[in-house]
């Protein structure tokens, strides 16, 4: 009796259509720069937005991540500039992104209103370019720029940055999320830089605003936090970068990355997170 052996053979089924979940934000604006008039803003927290159901992927598509850069610091009389936006896209999608924060004002006449911005600059009655934000994202407002003292950076839980009678006003804190499986803040606006003391950054990453010529603290880099604002001859911190975060099934995880990023695991998922620029291949 002849005996014939079975093999049994595995396969591997690959979607053609991958759901994902992905975080973007935007870069922190630079803190505004001191001068001899005084204080400056903090920089705005970088826009953030979470795409939780929306986004599927396709099997073999390279997707291209852009990480916004921080925006950078203002030198003396100078504003901080606007931190640069987070996106992800693709042939098959809509492009998705997250805007900069705005650059904090200088401790001089600014009567340009930014989207998006950072705080504005101290002196009474002038707008400071933080004074519109951006209502889409909810993140990065910046401080009224009517008040001379209001000149903390926005962050991503407060649309507005604190506001002080006598010290630099802290910065807008930012907002938590858990796409990485901890709880993570991100989007800390700037504190302002004022001569009897300079504001707190907010939490998510916000630098300190400068004290009595003193310059303002950095941004916290991979958060979008915005850089403190400077005080008389000092310069304003720089905002820190943004990131984005891809989530999704391990069963479906390519491996296939450029860019610097980090990849971890949570229960069945895997979470890449971009700290520079790349690309994708689902």
């Amino acid at each position: 009796m002849n005996i014939v052996g079975i093999v049994a053979s595995s396969h591997v089924f690959v979607a053609s259509e991958i759901s994902a979940t992905i975080l973007l934000i935007g870069g922190g604006g630079g803190g505004g720069g001191g001068s001899s008039k005084g204080n400056s803003g903090g920089g705005g927290a970088g826009g953030g937005k979470t795409y939780n159901t929306s986004l599927t992927l396709s099997a073999s598509t390279v997707y291209t991540v852009t990480v916004g850069a921080g925006g950078l610091k203002g030198n003396y009389s100078d504003r901080g500039s606007n931190g640069g936006t987070s996106e992800f896209s693709g042939s098959d999608i809509t492009t998705l992104d997250a805007i900069g924060g705005g650059g904090g004002g200088a401790a001089t006449v600014e009567s340009a209103l930014t989207p998006g911005g950072g705080g504005a600059s101290e002196l009474s009655g002038n707008d400071g370019p933080g004074a519109a934000g951006n209502a889409t994202y909810s993140i990065g407002a910046g401080g009224d720029g009517n008040k001379a003292n209001k000149n903390g950076g926005g962050g991503a839980g407060t649309s507005d940055g604190g506001d002080a009678s006598s010290v630099g006003g802290d910065g807008g804190d930012g907002s938590a999320n858990s796409i990485t499986g901890s709880s993570v803040t991100y989007g800390g606006g700037g504190g302002g830089g004022d001569g009897a003391s300079g504001g707190a950054g907010g939490s998510g990453g916000g630098g300190a605003g400068g004290g009595f010529a003193a310059a303002g603290s950095d941004g916290t880099d991979g958060l979008g936090g915005g850089g403190g604002g400077g005080n008389r001859t000092a310069i304003g911190g720089e905002g820190g970068t943004g990131v984005v975060i891809l989530r999704l099934p391990t069963a479906n995880y390519s491996g296939t990355y450029t860019g610097t990023a980090s990849v971890t695991t949570d229960g069945s998922d895997t979470i890449i997170s971009w700290s520079t620029s790349g690309t994708y291949t689902a």
